[in-house]
């Protein structure tokens, strides 16, 4: 049973990560300053939240410290772009992003009623349909991702239409976010996880700076591994807009999260073929 929807596009665009040859996929993240000003920077995707491709949340990491969180912060419309050589194909998401560390997650909310269960159309399996609602930094995010411990005791159970009616689905927990963060940090390298100790990044070259620099590069910095933590941030994106360019074919796809004029949406994607 699923309890979340996969959007179309999350096929295609896993294929693409999995044919990609290089060690990891890095992206092109734009954000908007406090004057208006656009910055873009290389990120490396971290894949999708919680580990699952059905919540449609890709993530990156950053430093607190950096000015994508700052901006983030006060403005979560954000861009992500993706190229993928061997296959000449672009990804361009458009959406929100939120950040997760310790002071701050996404605020999820699960409509609990109507709700609607309907049959996919590739197994017998029945899927959840949830309302999902664009929002500011300030509002919850109504979206269709259930607590992922919640998720592990749901499979274990009874997974019949009568069954589904009285789940009382619920959102991600502290603990859930909690978790996620040292998922992330955790599948991070020695050298990176060392650079969250680092002075500030973009900071002023001093002979002080210099020296802390060294003695981090050498692990003689007196401090532990995790020490970095306190700087390090989960950043996800909610896309509700991707446009796929396949120059290979020459084709391009637009994938939207429909909404109307209150900017609420019933969790429906369209899907619909533009010229290239």
């Amino acid at each position: 049973m699923h309890y979340q929807f996969m959007a179309p596009w999350v096929p295609l665009f896993v294929s693409a990560v999995d044919t990609e040859p290089a060690p990891f996929v890095s992206f092109q993240l734009a954000t908007v300053d406090s004057h208006g000003w656009p910055h873009v920077r290389t990120v490396v995707y971290r894949g999708f939240l919680f580990d699952d491709k059905t919540t449609n949340v890709i993530c990156c990491t950053t430093d607190k410290r950096m000015g994508k969180y700052q901006q983030i912060r006060a403005n979560d419309r954000v861009e992500a772009v993706f190229w993928f050589p061997s296959l000449k194909r672009q990804f361009r998401l458009q959406g929100r992003a939120r950040i997760i560390d310790d002071d701050h997650h996404p605020a999820i909310s699960i409509p609990q009623a109507p709700r609607e269960a309907v049959n996919s159309d590739d197994d017998d399996s029945l899927e959840l349909a949830v309302p999902a609602t664009k929002a500011t930094p300030n509002k919850p995010l109504s979206a269709a991702i259930v607590s992922p411990s919640q998720l592990s005791q749901l499979h274990t159970k009874d997974d019949s239409y009568t069954t589904l009616a009285q789940f009382n689905l619920q959102p991600p927990s502290a603990q859930d976010w909690h978790d996620e963060i040292r998922r992330h940090w955790d599948k991070l390298s020695k050298p990176l996880r060392q650079s969250f100790r680092r002075p500030p990044p973009a900071s002023d070259i001093t002979d002080e700076s210099l020296l802390l620099i060294d003695s981090i590069k050498r692990g003689v910095d007196g401090k532990k591994d995790t020490a970095g933590l306190v700087n390090f941030a989960v950043v996800a994106l909610f896309a509700d807009r991707v446009d796929v360019l396949d120059l290979e074919r020459d084709k391009r796809w637009v994938y939207q999260l429909d909404d109307d004029d209150s900017g609420h949406s019933e969790g429906h994607w369209t899907e619909a073929e533009v010229c290239p």
